[in-house]
């Protein structure tokens, strides 16, 4: 077998957009070609122009097919030597054929085995018109041209978290939805799950959410006092297909923390059988140096709290706790 460093293969993304920005500043790190061999889907004279717009010191050798790909360097492939705009931000019509260009030239190079990682930079999906199907983001269309019929999952991942998107972009309601028809249709055992969606424009701090029969959140306001949401009533998923799950929207302000939490938290025990319940997990989050913590000692607060209240009683369910800062 031949012995070579991994290959990646880089799509510039949209031209007006970061994905230059995000591979010179990857690379700037010289340890990170010591790990692979970086193969850039893309045109020279569009990473030259973003390479000097950003004052970056960054270099790269241009190659004409992936075959050809240097170790120690950034390979950058030509996927097409037009003369284009680039305009910093805008949509355009040209930014996505460009990434467009880019995305088939790497896909048909995957099929060939010319590499063995694939990495695609942002693009806008309204900017980029394709023939053969509509284009509604990167994920379906690598899921149709190189899936060979399986389905894509989309992780977000960072050091902290893992997060396995289940359904293509959609209202909160309609995951509700498309997840209790999925776990309904094949469900002898009778079992059902508690969700909350909530998905936050961070732009205008609004919130789409959909609760499922879970535990109500709760909002911490960077200037009141913390409360239980008060939701629509929806049933938990999986208890029999065809519900029609509502939808709200919340206006959240800056600062404003929420906490979500499984019922692990509200029915810990003591031993004489006495709960934690939200009253008391109310009154925990009301005091005035809550407020202070940021959202990983909130967690450990809580947690500790219920551990200190449920002493050496044994957990009877699991306990989940999740923060965030608006």
């Amino acid at each position: 077998m031949e012995n070579r460093k991994i290959r990646v293969a880089i799509t510039h993304g949209d031209t007006n957009g970061i994905g230059y920005e995000l591979i010179f500043k990857t690379f700037a790190d010289p340890t990170i070609l010591e790990l692979c061999t970086p193969i850039i889907y893309g045109s020279p004279k569009v990473a030259a122009y973003h390479r000097n717009v950003l004052g970056i010191q960054a270099n790269f050798t241009i190659i004409n097919k992936a075959e050809d790909a240097h170790d120690g360097k950034v390979n950058l492939l030509t996927t097409f030597d037009d003369e284009i705009k680039v305009d910093m931000g805008e949509q355009s019509d040209e930014a996505g054929t460009a990434a467009l260009k880019a995305l088939k030239r790497a896909v048909d190079d995957h099929a060939k085995g010319l590499f063995d990682v694939l990495v695609t930079a942002p693009v806008n999906p309204s900017s980029i018109k394709n023939n053969a199907f509509p284009f509604t983001s990167q994920t379906d269309y690598l899921e149709r041209t190189a899936g060979n019929g399986q389905k894509a999952l989309t992780i977000l991942v960072n050091e902290h978290l893992r997060v396995a998107m289940a359904t293509r972009p959609l209202p909160v309601k309609d995951i509700a939805t498309r997840i209790n028809n999925s776990i309904a249709k094949n469900n002898d055992a009778n079992m059902f799950v508690t969700l909350f969606f909530g998905c936050i424009d961070l732009d205008t701090k609004k919130m789409e959410f959909c609760n499922a029969g879970h535990n109500p959140i709760i909002v911490i306001p960077p200037d009141g006092e913390p409360y239980y949401l008060k939701v629509n009533p929806n049933m938990a998923v999986g208890v029999w297909g065809g519900f029609d799950y509502k939808g709200e929207i919340l206006d959240l302000r800056p600062g404003t923390k929420l906490l979500l939490y499984t019922d692990g938290v509200t029915e810990a025990e003591k031993a004489d059988n006495e709960q934690f319940g939200e009253e008391r997990l109310l009154q925990h989050i009301s005091a005035p140096e809550f407020k202070n913590l940021n959202p990983e000692e909130m967690v450990s607060s809580v947690l500790d709290a219920v551990k200190n209240f449920a002493g050496d009683n044994e957990q009877n369910d699991d306990i989940t706790i999740f923060a965030i800062t608006i």
